[in-house]
């Protein structure tokens, strides 16, 4: 409660706001202060003329407002009596009239910022900022600019319903496509970089099928794009417009096919790219696909399998110093159980495989070569060449 008497006060006046009255009262109390009565109109409202009012809470930081036709006010311990203006009340305070300021009314206008354009360009709207003090928010932007959470902005790069990166990284944002998961929005436009829900990227667009002329890359819902084919892709890479950029070779030539255990395979048109044409983890290649093994293929064929990675399923042929003889543009190697490469001609039959000749002063003996001649065998160098075709001979 505030408590005061006549000798303390100083001062008081009233100034209109509305229909509302701030009441103000300067006392000597504590030295020279100005107090403002902290009232609401709730507290405020059943009062009349004449009526007493008692303070209930006084603070030099804090104004009150209540709605009465009053103009002077009386100070006694702790209450206050409202008097009628103009009316001399035994008990009221008279100690002046008070001047009423005139406070201009404010303006309706609403100056929106620069930065939300103008009307002549797609943009100059805005609305009141809903926090206090706030400034203006746009609701509308040029035609180059993307209004954003009230703001206009050049470009926006959006990343699975984020933003990725400046001012508005992690808030919330969209694709105008909702097949599109990475974005970039520009205007009224949006440059897409990567769909989803099974949908192909195509021009910085999402489609659901790709030109007749290209090929279908991806084998999961996301990430799928259109790529002028025929192509290869190695190691689950590819390099198309100068640009390297993912893709996987699937188990089988078909939509949704899993992943394979394709190392390197061929995209065609309107294909899903399961023309394989080398296996990994030990499979066979036959007619583009990956085997387990070779007792499945219809016609006899060689099981050629040097190593975990290349084994193929094929005809018999000659690896003469690894070069199929038939076709030298495919590589081959001897294995290493008839002496891998001490062996320079090795034979690759149907159900066998035996060196033809040796090199590095190895003996060809029954298909194999080997360091020196077994008993009862005798060694034959050649005259020329003599690192080159030694044989063992029975003596």
């Amino acid at each position: 409660m505030f408590r005061t008497t006549w000798d303390t006060v100083y001062d008081t006046f009233i100034t209109v706001n509305g229909k509302d009255l701030n009441v103000y009262i300067n006392t000597k109390a504590n030295g020279l202060q100005r107090w403002y009565i902290n009232m609401t109109d709730e507290q405020a409202r059943d009062f009349q003329i004449g009526d007493n009012i008692s303070f209930f809470h006084i603070s030099p930081t804090e104004s009150a407002y209540f709605k009465a036709s009053v103009r002077y006010i009386q100070i006694w311990n702790r209450s206050m009596t409202v008097c009628e203006v103009g009316t001399q009340v035994e008990g009221c305070a008279t100690t002046r009239a008070p001047t009423i300021p005139t406070t201009p009314a404010p303006s309706l206008a609403l100056t929106c910022p620069s930065s939300c354009g103008s009307a002549t360009l797609g943009g100059g709207t805005c609305t009141r900022g809903t926090a206090e003090g706030s400034q203006p928010v746009c609701t509308s932007c040029n035609a180059d600019r993307y209004l954003f959470s009230g703001h206009c902005v050049q470009a926006l790069n959006c990343r699975g319903n984020r933003v990725r990166s400046g001012p508005y990284v992690d808030m919330r944002c969209r694709c105008i496509d909702a097949n599109c998961f990475y974005c970039r929005r520009s205007g009224a436009t949006e440059t897409c970089s990567k769909c989803r829900n099974g949908y192909y990227l195509y021009n910085s667009s999402c489609v659901a099928t790709c030109p007749a002329s290209m090929a279908y890359v991806g084998i999961s819902a996301f990430n799928r794009y259109c790529a002028p084919a025929p192509f290869h892709c190695v190691s689950n890479r590819v390099t198309i417009d100068g640009r390297s950029q993912v893709c996987k070779c699937p188990e089988q030539d078909v939509l949704d096919s899993p992943l394979g255990n394709c190392h390197n395979c061929t995209f065609l048109p309107r294909r899903f790219g399961g023309q394989c044409n080398t296996c990994r983890n030990s499979k066979f290649l036959y007619n583009g696909s990956c085997l387990d093994d070779c007792s499945t293929v219809p016609v006899p064929v060689v099981a050629y399998d040097i190593g975990s990675y290349g084994r193929v399923c094929r005809s018999p042929f000659t690896c003469a110093e690894q070069r199929d003889r038939s076709n030298p543009s495919i590589r081959c190697k001897c294995p290493q159980s008839i002496g891998g490469s001490n062996c320079r001609q090795c034979d690759w039959g149907i159900g066998s495989v035996s060196c033809i000749q040796c090199q590095n002063n190895r003996f060809l003996h029954l298909g194999i070569c080997v360091l020196r001649c077994p008993i009862p065998y005798s060694p034959s160098i050649p005259l020329v060449e003599p690192s080159l075709g030694r044989t063992c001979h029975m003596l």
